[in-house]
């Protein structure tokens, strides 16, 4: 029996030190779980506070009245320049097809504008602002071209013709500048614009001569004259309180183009223009 005697306090030891080891388990999964709920609190606490600070700005944010009838009607009005006069930056209309950012093409239906001035230029698209008779106002005229290091200029502005010869890479990049346009006219006339405050945050066109250009002339894009880029204003505009207001309003902007199931695919500062009326 002297063995037994052995054996049962060593068993004895054995199953308190189970115990010791199972209770000693039972609380690190308690901790654990207990962490995680934590984790799971504070996260959903960050969440509600960016939410409610988010939700505070946009709505201590001024209103701001937006320009009316974007077809050349209400605050857009501007009465045609006086006779003889020429902005700073505007360049005469020279006879010949142009050379981007340098000459404006005075050919085909580009001759009606007038009082034009360089703005910048794209990989694809040289920009001008000048006086549309119809419109009564200034716009901004984005004119289509190529780099081409064979020619002797360097660049040379688009026209069906040309477009037709480059191939369907050029065609295609045309036809969606064009489609984007086009959307975006449409968006902001429709019925449902008016419902959306964020309709006046989107970039008018007004019109595009491309489907309707001469095989010979400069195909182009008629735009809304918007001000400058966003980058640049941040430059300019450090205030916060201005900073709200303008995020409010692209906001907005984004929530219109989803409610028409449209997804902006490069949106960033050097793609937002604000106006010198802050919208």
């Amino acid at each position: 029996m002297s063995w037994l005697r052995v054996l049962l306090p060593l068993a004895a030891a054995i199953r308190r030190e189970v115990n010791e080891r199972v209770d000693n388990v039972d609380a690190a999964f308690a901790q654990l779980e207990q962490e995680l709920q934590v984790q799971a609190q504070l996260q959903a606490g960050h969440v509600l506070r960016d939410r409610f600070v988010l939700e505070e700005y946009m709505g201590s944010t001024p209103g701001y009245e937006p320009a009316r009838d974007r077809d050349g009607e209400g605050l857009a009005d501007m009465p045609p320049p006086p006779s003889g006069y020429t902005p700073p930056g505007a360049r005469a209309h020279t006879p010949g097809p142009g050379i981007p950012a340098e000459q404006f093409p005075d050919s085909g239906k580009l001759h009606s504008y007038s009082h034009v001035s360089h703005l910048g230029k794209g990989s694809f698209g040289d920009t001008w602002k000048a006086y549309d008779r119809h419109l009564r106002k200034y716009v901004a005229i984005k004119i289509f071209y190529m780099r081409h290091s064979s020619v002797g200029r360097n660049a040379f502005f688009l026209t069906p013709a040309i477009v037709r010869k480059l191939g369907e890479k050029v065609a295609g990049n045309v036809k969606e500048a064009v489609e984007e346009c086009v959307a975006v006219k449409h968006l902001v006339t429709s019925r449902t614009a008016a419902s959306y405050p964020g309709s006046h945050n989107m970039c008018q066109c007004f019109q595009e001569h491309v489907s309707d250009a001469q095989p010979s002339e400069p195909i182009f894009l008629v735009l809304e004259l918007c001000g400058k880029s966003l980058s640049q204003r941040l430059r300019e505009r450090p205030n916060w309180a201005w900073r709200k207001q303008i995020i409010t309003q692209i906001l907005q902007g984004v929530d219109f183009l989803q409610a028409n199931g449209k997804i902006h695919h490069d949106l960033k500062p050097d793609n937002v223009c604000v106006t010198d009326e802050d919208v």
